[in-house]
């Protein structure tokens, strides 16, 4: 290289000046260190050209000297007795390798550094390879981290002096996943390492004396780190994920001392584990403790030294979650006078046990809140550190959460950070489903007691009293009663049991769990097997398990019931368990709504990146109604993608103090829906004595808090040997942060859903319950001047008796009382109480909307001030307008009722001969044994009005069972419903319906969505809804559950007259129940008010809008605008526009006298010159719904709201732009209506012809035309009557405990496994896969059996019938499809086979019998997916004539096909 030429372009580039080069002694030392630099530069610009470096802004250089700052002088070091742990932390060496390999790669340029502790793979990461200028590597030669298998550390160290004539051993506190260990060149094993199950321990001690040099003399430790990505989860990652300690111990010493705490026996042991003393040693054991607070020595005692030794002893003061005191204890081993060995253990007193119905710490009842999800295998690493850690407990026990699950993941510092804030751990040391699957019982135990060896092993568990219990399984055996409100928490050896009768009455009926028979009896056993060798380990601890039934000492369950499950119910989901509670419940994850139940539940689990299948805002309208439409649209397919806008979280914003920190918050669709869920059910099963509630990921996941932006790590410049991780980038998306990582301040910002979870969880929580039999009783609607009768419920799970004076009080909307009263409430420790109050409510002209609201005053000075609040509603007594009526059917107390509100009724027993001047009722219930139902919409049409009270679900094919709790009002100006509030419609008094309160719930049924539609009527609103219908005359007044496509009222309209069909369960509450007796009442007045319609309806425009008038079935008369006068409406559609513009003068006079003209733009050209004021059309930005812009109020919507406006995607529509503000219009402005004199203009610049027909959005503004044609006055073909009596029986076989065999030798028919025999068979049931697939038709068998199969399988189904079901005629079973070849066997008699199409077999007369009946298909399958992959699988007698409505658009067939309250359990 030319020196000169080199020197020249330093010059030129600035990086030396020319005096800098003079021909001096400085200049020449100056130019020769320019040109070392220059050179270096030049090489490692070479060596490193293919690395992608992050940029330094955002991860700064480290100092080159800190990459080899190897000195244990310096290093971080814990000394306790005759031992020392030297941290070997920070900066190593660092290689990767594209391929595992069982030696070192040799030193060559790619070594880099990596630091320790951190992974170097997934994570997310929060540590890179660094080269040797410092700089941080973003793509390794330009590969990504997970593109290498292998990662190599190297590291050097002098012997320090305390190892000389000592044990060394090197410890890693978490090594991922699979590892190979060098010391000075010599391979050392790394025993009980190899990762076999599935949570095996990452921690382990390694003795390395005899490869160790002489103290003085260099070191070299190499280890290598490969993730097991086959194995999944966790085992993903790799790398030196915690701290690696030098540790040297005396050269006989007693290995590991162990200590377990026993309360009750006040007995502390200590277990001596490992070490190198032999078996005859015979020295003396000296224990000293001090208090860790101040040091003091509270206990001194001398035993002859065993491998167990047990003190007759209990420390002065209990570790416990609120008071976690911690002691040391010197343990010193002396022999002949001299010390051989001596440890310092911190420890805390405590005992966990279970007994009656309770944990018990300490002996004092206690719930296990767990955070079920914390720091799993989806956080980032750098959610480990001790400030992060610490932080996020104090945040959980804010929430009232004291415990979480904890794993092989937790760093070694959190138990020491758990000992300390009082915070229990749940550890997971369990076998998942497979290895349970896989193994018989004795093997299980066996598997088991080695993983649990294992940890022992590792000492990570040692000494740490937060360590409460062990978690040996999740949901292995999620059972039918795990589930079910008849079972939950039934022992399996009780002698007897409750059972719940369709009444309502119980029963007793004798032995235990009644589920547990075949393989759930099969897996219970496994799990007790296992759960009998926890003692051996972990001595003071309890056994777990999530949702395994009852197991040990305690019974788990999962609560994750979807839909289909009313919150109303829910709340009464212990009721059963709270009169027999023989042991804890603990609940082991629970969320509802969970956010994977927003999706097409049916496919869970199969259908990310698929928006097409996830239904958020149709989701929450169940319990938002129309206003689920108008919040922030979630579009994420996968509620852990990113936090952007359109992500689940959906509103983000600098608002604080530091503009750098962005705030993030969950959808308000889930935030609102999750608070109303929680503030419905959680304080109700604590009543109930739930032992132990674990919510998956609300803290974690960020669904009680604002989250934020990470903030930038801090440099590298302190100390590195310190434990702990240390980030220099922090990762996160559905992780992150809730307070400021870094900083000492606890600065937690609430969301939505944060104040009614802490209430509930509360220590001491209150609420407005039930006065009477029934506290789950949710009422708010009140008479005026009625007095009031209600209670409030305590529950005090602190350690204290509390006494206060309540004041309650009813508030109105400026915070005066109209009403108060005091009551006195005192309650014992560890105790549940409800008082019961009643107040005179004030007496009001219109209804009213008030707070009731309760302060509990302390009285004794441990009590906390308490409030609580809700609100109710108090309604002015009711007048009819209208007394006469006619009465079909209707029992005497109906008639009773009627006449007691003042009604002179006059009865009737056929539908002919009607009296036209007075309403005719149909009574609850009446049409069920009618035998032929009339056309209500053609007496209608003679001017006979009809209220066609609540019917059985057999009343018409468009009846859908669902009994909601809530309705939400969709005609706000109706006569009906004016003045009313959607909270009118939500839990109304007392528990009635026309159907009976309780199903059956016999054992071995799946608990679906089946079984809660029969399980209770707390609040009913309607129990059986219509569908709402594409097209005629018809309006959805009210409207309820997924996508608000259920009515339980509605209205047909017609030129003469009208039927209401009202679902609502009115009937028993006539006169009882506010909102039910005044919508009775005004359905009357309306009813009787409704008159003919005046005039015609007529078109003017061209053949597109005749065709969109046809296709509705619109009556009209074509005009030419010359006489408007006659016409109650013009609708006007593909309009010749010069001819609307000449007669602009007679359409708005025709407007300005009480004309309405209705605008359908089928998407031509558009002029608005015809107008008396000015508006345009444009095309709208890409949207994907439209709202109701705020001011408008609503009123003009009538059987429409913003769900008919959420078209989904994002097309882009035209629009109407530039209308006067006085307008009424959307957001975009699809839809705009504009009041002139005593008339209207109605504009939509959309059809359904604007969207595919195959569409919901298409089927949804064919609802919304419907709407706006019958609301204007026009009339309609197919507008029918959909009331038509079904007798046919229909059996849904889907929801029930199906079973599964496979036959690989095809011996099944040898066996006779058609007739119900169990032959060689492995038959599977339940839940079969981590995922949470079950067997179940609906699926291939490949999704619960996880692999691919092809031959001869086996579904068996036993269920029972009644005797009137079974002595149906004409029965038949429709099987769907089936892959590929089957034959159907029903109670052991062939009844069909084939290996195409759908299976519809007949199924003989006499061949169903009462009492249980077993149906078995043998499936022969030759491509996937195989077996029953139909959902629907039925015996029916139906003729198949389901539907009445008529169906424009096909996308409507959702509403038939779907069931989106499908109970999903995970």
């Amino acid at each position: 290289m030319d020196k000169r030429k080199l020197v020249g372009q330093c010059i030129g580039m600035g990086l030396v000046s020319r005096k800098d080069c003079m021909e001096t002694e400085v200049g020449r030392n100056t130019m020769k260190r320019i040109l070392f630099g220059v050179l270096i530069a030049v090489w490692t610009a070479v060596v490193y050209a293919d690395h992608v470096y992050f940029p330094e802004w955002q991860i700064p250089k480290v100092a080159p000297e800190k990459l080899n700052d190897w000195d244990l002088s310096k290093a971080f070091r814990k000394q306790g007795g005759e031992r020392t742990d030297i941290s070997l932390n920070g900066f190593w060496k660092f290689a990767l390798c594209e391929k595992e390999q069982e030696t070192p790669p040799p030193f060559s340029e790619e070594w880099g550094y990596f630091l320790v502790p951190s992974f170097w793979r997934t994570g997310p990461m929060c540590n890179f390879f660094r080269t040797a200028d410092g700089r941080a590597v973003d793509k390794v030669r330009g590969k990504q981290y997970t593109d290498y298998r292998q990662g190599w550390y190297y590291r050097e160290f002098v012997t320090p002096a305390e190892c000389a004539n000592r044990q060394t051993l090197l410890k890693f506190d978490a090594l991922y996943s699979r590892g190979l260990l060098f010391v000075n060149g010599k391979a050392v094993p790394l025993p009980g390492h190899t990762p076999k199950l599935s949570m095996n321990s990452p921690a382990f001690l390694v003795d390395i004396t005899d490869c160790l040099r002489p103290a003085g003399e260099k070191n070299t430790i190499c280890v290598a780190t490969s993730p097991d990505d086959p194995r999944g989860g966790d085992f993903t990652r790799a790398g030196l994920q915690d701290n690696v300690w030098l540790c040297t111990r005396p050269k006989l010493n007693f290995g590991q001392a162990r200590i377990s705490t026993f309360v009750k026996d006040k007995k502390l042991r200590i277990d001596f584990g490992g070490g190198t003393l032999p078996e005859d040693f015979g020295g003396t054991a000296e224990f000293t403790v001090r208090d860790a607070g101040d040091g003091r020595t509270v206990h001194t005692e001398t035993r002859p030294y065993a491998r167990r030794i047990e003190l007759d002893y209990i420390t002065p003061k209990l570790w416990s979650v609120d008071a976690p005191n911690l002691y040391y204890l010197d343990c010193r081993l002396t022999r002949n006078g001299e010390t051989v060995d001596a440890a310092t253990l911190r420890f805390g007193f405590r005992e966990l046990t279970a007994a009656k119905g309770r944990f018990l710490l300490n002996g004092n009842p206690i719930m296990i809140n767990t955070e079920s999800s914390w720091q799993g295998m989806w956080a980032p690493l750098w959610h480990t550190m001790d400030n992060m850690t610490r932080k996020s407990i104090r945040t959980m026990k804010e929430f009232g959460i004291n415990a979480a699950y904890t794993q092989r993941m937790n760093a070694a510092s959190f138990y020491d950070i758990a000992d300390e804030e009082g915070f229990l751990c749940v550890e997971r040391v369990e076998l998942n489903y497979d290895e349970f699957n896989n193994h018989t019982p004795e093997e299980c135990a066996g598997l088991w007691r080695s993983l649990a060896a294992e940890n022992v092993r590792s000492g990570r568990l040692d000494n740490h009293p937060s360590v409460v219990a062990i978690l040996i399984n999740v949901y292995y055996q999620m059972s039918a009663s795990a589930n079910n409100p008849a079972y939950i928490g039934i022992s399996r050896d009780a002698k007897q049991h409750r059972y719940i009768l369709p009444d309502g009455t119980e029963q007793i009926r004798q032995g235990g769990d009644p589920n547990l028979a075949g393989d759930p009896k099969v897996r219970s056993v496994k799990l007790n097997r296992v759960a009998d060798q926890v003692k051996d380990f972990f001595p003071d601890a309890e056994v777990l398990t999530g949702a395994s039934g009852h197991v040990k000492n305690a019974y788990g369950v999962h609560i994750y019931h979807t839909w289909g499950a009313p919150l109303a119910e829910l709340a009464a989901l212990f009721s059963r368990y709270s009169k027999d509670r023989e042991v804890p419940v603990y609940c082991g994850e629970y969320a509802i709504p969970y956010h994977g139940s927003y999706a097409h539940l049916n496919l869970w689990g199969q259908i990310r990146n698929k928006p097409d299948f996830y239904y958020w805002q149709e989701n929450a309208a169940r319990i938002l109604g129309p206003a689920a439409y108008r919040e922030k649209t979630v579009t994420t397919t996968f509620a852990w993608d990113g936090v952007y806008n359109d992500l689940l979280a959906s509103s983000r914003g600098c608002d604080g103090f530091n503009k750098a920190t962005e705030y993030s918050f969950i959808a308000d669709i889930y935030s609102k829906v999750l608070a109303d869920s929680v503030n419905r059910t959680v304080f109700f099963w604590r009543y109930d004595g739930l032992a132990g509630l674990a919510p998956f990921e609300y803290i974690c996941g960020r669904y009680l808090t604002a989250a934020r932006s990470c903030p930038p790590a801090p440099r590298l410049d302190g100390d590195l040997t310190l434990p702990g991780v240390k980030p220099v980038y922090l990762y996160g998306s559905h992780v992150l942060p809730l307070f400021e990582p870094f900083g000492p301040e606890l600065d937690i910002r609430p969301n939505l859903a944060s104040t009614p979870f802490r209430q509930a969880m509360a220590e001491v929580a209150c609420k407005f319950v039930g006065a009477g039999r029934d506290y789950y009783e949710n009422d708010h609607a009140f008479w005026s001047g009625e007095t009031l009768s209600k209670a409030l419920g305590v529950v005090n799970m602190s350690g204290r008796a509390l006494d206060w004076q309540v004041e309650i009080s009813v508030l109105d909307g400026s915070g005066a009382a109209a009403a108060s009263t005091r009551v006195p409430f005192r309650i014992g420790a560890y105790t549940q109480k409800t008082v019961p109050f009643r107040l005179k409510l004030p007496r009001i002209g219109v209804r009213r909307d008030y707070t009731l609201r309760a302060v509990f005053r302390p009285v004794s000075p441990d009590s906390p001030e308490l409030v609580t609040a809700i609100p109710v509603q108090v309604f002015p007594a009711v007048r009819p307008a209208v007394r006469s009526i006619q009465l079909y059917g209707g029992t005497p107390a109906f008639a009773a009722a009627l006449k007691k509100l003042g009604y002179e009724v006059t009865a009737v027993n056929s539908f002919a001969n009607l009296n036209v001047r007075q309403v005719l009722v149909v009574a609850p219930g009446a049409l069920r044994n009618v035998e032929e139902v009339p056309d209500f919409s053609a007496l209608a049409g003679k001017g006979i009005q009809i209220l066609v009270m609540e019917q059985h679900r057999n009343a018409s094919p468009e009846l859908m069972k669902v009994r909601s709790r809530q309705a939400f009002i969709n005609a706000p100006a109706h006569p009906v419903l004016e003045g009313l509030s959607d909270a009118d419609f939500a839990d109304w008094r007392g528990s009635h319906s026309l159907d009976p309160a309780y199903g059956s719930a016999e054992p071995g049924h799946v608990w679906s969505n089946a079984a809660w539609t029969d399980w209770g009527n707390r609040g009913m609103v309607a129990g059986n809804v219509f569908r709402r219908p594409q097209a005629g005359n018809y309006l959805s007044l009210l409207v309820s559950g997924f996508d608000l496509y259920q009515t339980p009222l509605l209205e047909y309209r017609g030129r003469n007259g009208s039927w209401l069909g009202s679902q609502l369960e009115i009937g028993e509450r006539l006169g009882l129940d506010p909102v039910a007796t005044t919508v009775f009442c005004r359905m009357v007045d309306y009813l009787a008010e409704r008159r003919p319609a005046y005039g015609e309806v007529g078109f003017f425009g061209g053949e597109s809008g005749k065709a969109l008038l046809k296709k509705f079935g619109v009556h009209y008369r074509n005009t030419d605008l010359s006489d408007l006068n006659g016409l109650r409406l013009l609708i006007v559609s593909d309009p010749d526009w010069k001819a609307l513009e000449k007669h602009s003068f007679q359409l708005s006079d025709y407007v300005y006298n009480g004309g309405k003209i209705l605008y359908l733009h089928i998407g031509k050209a558009w002029y608005g010159s015809w107008l008396p004021f000015v508006m345009e059309l444009r095309k709208a930005a890409k949207s994907e719904k439209g709202v109701v812009l705020a001011g408008n109020g609503g009123n003009w919507k009538e059987g429409w709201s913003e769900c008919e406006l959420y078209w989904r995607g994002k097309p882009e529509l035209p629009e109407f732009a530039k209308f006067p503000n006085s307008a009424a219009a959307t957001l975009p402005a699809v839809l705009v209506q504009m009041k002139h004199g005593c008339g209207s203009w109605f504009f939509s610049s959309l059809t359904p012809e604007s969207f595919e027909a195959d569409r919901m959005a298409a089927v949804k503004y064919a609802r919304l035309i419907s709407a706006l044609l019958t609301s204007h006055g026009a009339e309609m073909a197919d507008s029918a009557s959909p009331y038509r009596v079904d007798r046919s029986l229909t059996i849904p076989l889907r929801s029930m405990r199906w079973e599964f065999a496979l036959d690989p030798d095809d011996k099944g028919l040898s066996e006779n496994r058609q007739a119900g025999r169990d032959g060689s068979g492995k038959w599977l049931s339940g839940q079969q896969t981590l995922s949470g697939e079950s067997v179940r038709p609906g699926v291939g068998y490949e999704a619960f059996l996880e692999r691919e199969y092809s031959g001869v399988s086996w579904y068996r189904l036993r269920f029972k019938l009644t005797p009137e079901q079974a002595a149906a005629k004409g029965m038949r079973a429709e099987l769907g499809h089936i892959n590929t070849a089957d034959r159907t066997f029903l109670n052991g008699t062939q009844i069909g086979a084939a290996d195409e199409h759908k299976r519809v077999y007949r199924i003989p007369d006499g061949l169903l019998k009462a009492g249980e009946n077993t149906l078995v298909i043998r499936v022969e399958n030759r491509t996937a997916p195989g077996g029953l992959v139909d959902a629907e699988i039925r015996l029916t007698n139906t003729d198949g004539a389901n539907r009445f409505w008529k169906q424009l658009y096909s996308g409507g067939s959702r509403d038939y096909d779907y069931n989106p309250d499908w109970i999903r359990q995970y």
